[in-house]
């Protein structure tokens, strides 16, 4: 299944909250292969500790221990959109990004080629979901890159709009 601005735009449509990228179960081990896949990576990125200078990342344990003791921060940058890594807990990767940056097929693209990067460097399944609600999927990639999910445009605007913002 190919991803469609017109059938996802709904996804992305502002409404006060960011958008997770989750991988569930990927464990210290995932964390690491995606680590290394990043640090080999074309993707501009920034690790730093207490939001100060920028720190080396090497290892996955090491940036959760850094995260509890001090503070680390990871972000990565695509044209312009920010790609925010959370180090909240061990066994799933989150991410997260703000929809208003994604604002059309271009963007979209960002979107996927990240969530196929984290599918991909894992071998899991990366998902799309709202804020806070990891195990509501909005799109799903498989660890081979390809889409298994999409939300339907109804279904996403029942749980995740209404009653919330007037249309």
């Amino acid at each position: 299944m190919a991803l469609e601005w017109d059938q996802v735009k709904h996804v992305f449509e502002p409404d006060g909250f960011v958008r997770e990228i989750h991988v569930r179960n990927a464990g210290i081990e995932g964390w690491q292969r995606f680590i290394d896949a990043l640090r080999q990576s074309d993707y501009n990125y920034t690790y730093s500790l207490d939001n100060k200078e920028p720190a080396l990342l090497q290892r996955a344990q090491q940036a959760f221990d850094e995260y509890r003791d001090i503070g680390s921060s990871l972000s990565v940058t695509v044209d312009s959109v920010l790609i925010l890594v959370h180090f909240f807990d061990p066994q799933h990767i989150e991410t997260s990004i703000d929809p208003r940056e994604i604002t059309g097929p271009d963007r979209l693209g960002i979107i996927f080629d990240w969530m196929k990067f984290l599918a991909g460097s894992t071998g899991q399944h990366a998902i799309l979901a709202p804020e806070g609600s990891p195990h509501d999927v909005l799109i799903e990639v498989s660890a081979a890159g390809e889409v298994i999910h999409v939300s339907p445009r109804h279904v996403f605007r029942r749980r995740w709009y209404w009653p919330f913002v007037s249309r």
